[in-house]
């Protein structure tokens, strides 16, 4: 399973039942959290932690079956607001 974003950077890869850091672009690394088993659970939920307004854009999930046969693609488009400080003064 392979988790990408628009530049096709890869966000998180899952692969022959174990979580593959090393393969993640370097943006995301320590930034993303997975069900340790999600061929078990088959919950591929993933959370992308600490945004930032460069995480704005479109991210594809892809699962391959180990024969590298696609079996399932998700799109979705995060939207990063990152508010701005607000300051106000006392009179």
């Amino acid at each position: 399973m392979e988790e990408g974003d628009s530049n096709n950077m890869k966000v998180h890869v899952y692969e022959s039942g174990k979580h593959q850091p090393d393969k993640q672009d370097q943006g995301y690394r320590g930034r993303t959290e997975m069900n340790e088993d999600p061929l078990r659970t088959k919950d591929f939920s993933l959370t992308l932690k600490h945004l930032r307004p460069t995480d704005s854009g479109v991210y594809t999930c892809t699962v391959y079956h180990k024969d590298e046969h696609m079996l399932l693609q998700k799109v979705v488009t995060v939207i990063s607001h990152i508010p701005h400080p607000f300051y106000t003064t006392l009179n």
